[in-house]
Order: structure tokens, then C-alpha cells, then sequence
């Protein structure tokens, strides 16, 4: 009886369990390919955030592309914005669609591709951006010399700028 009640159901489980991995064997191992999750992520993210912690105050906001979304996660600091991280309140909203259209110089959004608009934004619409969002720091995408300033940061994956003095200077052309 206590095998017809205990033993024969944990069996039939486990068995259940081995025809199931063996039918998805096929797409895990691809997956866990194309996954950040055994080999620890973003290096160039890893290294950028470590010096931003070290460099910058808790309450300092950084310009960054609006296509990506995890810097303000990794790297605990305020952003402008992320398309990534649309509110839930109407005007709220509002705001978040008037940040990307912003940051991106572009009056409407038809997609992702979009966003990367952002790396061609010039000196007056940045000033512009300054004086409305009043970010401390401006990342950009590669390890490159912005305009005639040299970046705070120049890693293999981003660049940081110091939007504090005088933003008006500063140029995207070369991104």
C-alpha cells in the first residue's frame, strides 16, 4: 500500500521530469549560448558602474542612450530616461514619450531605431536638454574623445562626460 501511495506517484514524477528535459535539451543549450547569465553580463557595464560609484554622488543624473536599459539599475543612479521604463500613470506617461522625443531630437517615435538618434545630438540640443533635465553626465556608447573634451571615463564600452560646465560646448558629431 505505501508503494501504490508514496513510492509509484515521486516515480512517475521523476519520470515525467526526464522526458521533459530530454525534449527541451534541444533549445536550452542554445539558449544558455545567447545568455548573459553564466558569463556574468556586461563587462564594459561592470567596469563603467565601478567607476561611477567611485566618481560620482548618489544624486548625480546621467544622460544616457535611451536604448539602454539597464544602467540605471546596475549602476543605482537617476537617468533622464529609458524606453524601457514607460510609467503607468497617464501624464506621467506623457512625460516619459516627451523625454525620448527630447533625447532623441526626434518629434515622433515610430520604433526602437529611433532611439538611436541620440548619438547625433549637437551642442545646441544638448544645452537645450541641460537646461530643462539638468543631468550632471552625459554616457555615451565607445571609448571616443567628445568634440574637443576629453570624457571623465573612457572605457571599452562608454564614454562619461561632465555635463556640469558649460554644456554648450559640448559636440556628437564624432559618435
Amino acid at each position: 500500500r505505501v508503494l501504490a501511495t508514496r513510492v509509484l506517484p515521486a516515480m512517475l514524477m521523476v519520470a515525467a521530469l526526464g522526458l521533459v528535459a530530454g525534449q527541451a535539451d534541444d533549445k536550452i543549450g542554445p539558449a544558455l549560448k545567447k545568455s548573459n547569465l553564466m558569463t556574468g553580463g556586461d563587462k564594459n557595464l561592470e567596469k563603467l558602474c565601478g567607476w561611477v560609484a567611485k566618481n560620482t554622488s548618489k544624486d548625480a543624473i546621467f544622460l544616457t542612450p535611451p536604448d539602454h536599459e539597464s544602467f540605471r539599475f546596475h549602476c543605482e543612479r537617476a537617468i533622464v530616461v529609458d524606453w524601457k521604463s514607460p510609467p503607468i500613470v497617464p501624464k506621467e506617461l506623457l512625460d516619459w514619450i516627451q523625454r525620448l522625443q527630447d533625447v532623441t531630437g526626434k518629434k515622433k517615435l515610430s520604433g526602437r531605431r529611433d532611439l538611436g538618434a541620440y548619438s547625433s545630438l549637437d551642442a545646441k540640443a544638448l544645452a537645450a536638454l541641460r537646461a530643462r533635465y539638468r543631468f550632471d553626465y552625459i554616457v555615451v556608447r565607445g571609448g571616443r574623445r567628445i568634440g574637443k573634451l576629453d570624457a571623465l571615463y573612457r572605457g571599452p564600452g562608454y564614454s562619461v562626460i561632465d555635463a556640469r560646465g558649460g554644456a554648450t560646448t559640448y559636440a556628437y558629431d564624432s559618435m
